[in-house]
């Protein structure tokens, strides 16, 4: 099993933001002892929608690969607590579950629904064909100007919609948060960038 993720900096003359995020989690990958592949992509216009667009496409060839079970986590994301049972998972796919319900304005996220910023893939079929409608959703959004969602909100969406008996999916809490109130009781912490932000205030009000 192997940890993976990608980095981009759109403009490092003015930031280097996700550089010093890949060195953070890069140096602790290496103290905690997990294996990792994470690449500095280059993508056709690059920027913040398109690189999140870009996740699905990358976990599936890094899957192919590296011949091996994959745990994608966000760049900015950092380890509160090791997380080494992770490795004993048994299933095509694990996702990192919300216990609560969240509403940022843009987007409403309740009780049950998965995080995209860390999920467990194995190096079976069954993952293979899960990813591949949601990769194919991304490709086809990323250069529509008119869409305004990203990555993690077709994962929402296709998770809730599709018949997913078919998959021995594990479902996990208690990983990842991004509240400080949260902190002594989950093992992620979920990284927001300025980008990200910037983003959704953006689009805030579109409905």
């Amino acid at each position: 099993m192997k940890f993976i993720s990608f980095w981009y900096d759109c403009n490092p003359q003015k930031s280097r933001y996700y550089e010093t995020c890949y060195l953070k989690l890069k140096n602790q990958l290496e103290y905690l002892g997990y294996e990792y592949s994470i690449d500095n992509v280059q993508i056709d216009n690059p920027n913040y929608k398109t690189l999140n667009f870009h996740k699905p496409s990358f976990i599936e060839q890094k899957i192919k690969q590296l011949n091996d079970s994959v745990i994608w986590i966000d760049i900015d994301c950092s380890f509160i607590k090791p997380v080494d049972e992770l490795k004993d998972l048994n299933c095509d796919i694990g996702f990192f579950m919300r216990n609560k319900e969240y509403d940022i304005g843009r987007w409403y996220y309740d009780i049950g629904t998965p995080h995209a910023c860390l999920m467990f893939f194995n190096n079976t079929q069954k993952s293979l064909d899960f990813i591949q409608p949601w990769k194919d959703v991304c490709e086809k959004s990323k250069l529509d100007p008119s869409v305004r969602e990203t990555e993690h909100a077709y994962l929402i969406d296709y998770y809730r919609n599709n018949d997913n008996s078919k998959y021995n999916i594990c479902k996990l809490e208690n990983y990842c948060t991004s509240l400080p109130q949260e902190l002594e009781t989950h093992k992620i912490y979920v990284g927001i960038s300025q980008a990200g932000i910037n983003y959704d205030k953006r689009y805030r009000d579109w409905e």
